[in-house]
């Protein structure tokens, strides 16, 4: 049975992709701005948003089913959506590094390289989230088929695992590549927020969302408490540099994430209720987040190089950041858009000569 369409999920989708926006656009002024630290932090739960979606949106068809997808079923949609993009914009973004560092023929014949780009999502700072999106798709049936026969052990032995892949990927020497598969590999803290987005997907019901106004009140209180916690404990991290207080942050961030979520989806029920014409400039929206993820780097690329040669957004308080932020994603907005555009245009030319 087909599970109606879920106007939330597309603006909590919205929200974090803009969050993931706002990171990359503070990340240079975090140590010099406290505007630009608290910004950055609240909008840290976007990368986490998303990996928790992932799992929560594929699992809600399958309430009540005890199988989940076949492999054709999950992975056609995923190739057309992810894989595909994932290696168009590595290519992209590898001719873009090669420019900047002045490499021959814009770093293209670095097979090895490539090579290696495409299988840690290196050829850019963002693309890393692509490729561990990637293995969770993989092993989508298999965390399926654990969660319906061992639900608890298998929330236990995902949260005990990342704290054992952190250790080995900050304290045990091993080959750069087996170093980052380890750190992007579902058993890392990735994998624990897709199993809670999959488990939450199973049972969530809408119909529990209607008219709990007090359950709403104590998520949001208990978000506020959680991100106060996790900017403790990021702060003693900071200033000890140790695995433990590492693994505590990444855990309140994880529950900070999770609240945000449940706060963002009660907001958008709210907003989809309270202004019905909302609902399709959302759902056309939500449609265009990947692409923005994908190419926002390239305009804050663009404004970097000219803050270097011109001088602009210099200054680190608030007034600059906040601009260069409404430039950032207004033209990140009409690149999304021109892209989803050609590419719609020339799917309807391939149509039609087939």
């Amino acid at each position: 049975m087909e599970r109606k369409w879920d106007v939330q999920l597309d603006f909590v989708r919205i929200i974090a992709g803009f969050f993931v926006v706002v990171v990359h656009v503070m990340a240079n002024s975090v140590k010099f701005s406290s505007f630009a630290y608290y910004t950055d932090l609240i909008a840290s739960s976007g990368i986490f948003m998303f990996i928790i979606l992932s799992g929560w949106t594929n699992t809600l068809s399958y309430q009540n089913r005890r199988r989940g997808p076949g492999y054709n079923h999950l992975f056609n949609p995923a190739a057309k959506k992810l894989l595909l993009p994932y290696i168009g914009w590595t290519l992209i973004y590898t001719m873009i590094n090669g420019y900047l560092n002045a490499k021959p023929l814009l770093g293209l014949t670095q097979g090895i390289k490539l090579g290696e780009n495409l299988w840690t999502g290196s050829a850019w700072y963002h693309l890393y989230f692509m490729v561990l999106l990637i293995y969770l798709y993989l092993v989508y049936g298999f965390l399926f088929e654990l969660l319906h026969r061992f639900k608890w052990q298998t929330m236990l032995f995902f949260s005990l695992t990342p704290i054992g892949i952190t250790y080995l990927v900050n304290q045990v020497a091993m080959p750069p590549l087996l170093n980052r598969f380890l750190y992007l590999s579902p058993l890392n803290w990735w994998g624990l927020l897709f199993i809670i987005g999959m488990r939450w997907g199973l049972q969530f019901r809408l119909e529990d969302w209607q008219g709990h106004l007090k359950l709403k009140g104590l998520i949001a209180g208990m978000t506020v408490g959680y991100f106060g916690l996790y900017a403790v404990v990021l702060e003693l991290f900071h200033q000890t540099n140790q695995t433990a207080w590492y693994s505590v942050m990444m855990y309140l961030r994880g529950a900070y994430t999770f609240l945000a979520l449940l706060l963002f989806y009660g907001l958008g029920y709210y907003l989809m209720r309270r202004f019905t014409k909302l609902k399709k400039h959302v759902k056309a929206l939500s449609s265009h987040i990947y692409t923005l993820y994908f190419c926002h780097p390239v305009i804050i690329c663009i404004t970097d190089q000219l803050q270097q040669q011109h001088l602009m957004f210099k200054t680190i308080t608030a007034g600059p950041l906040l601009l260069k932020l409404v430039l950032v994603l207004t033209a990140s907005l009409i690149l999304t858009y021109s892209i989803d555009g050609l590419q719609n245009k020339l799917h309807q030319l391939w149509t039609k000569k087939a």
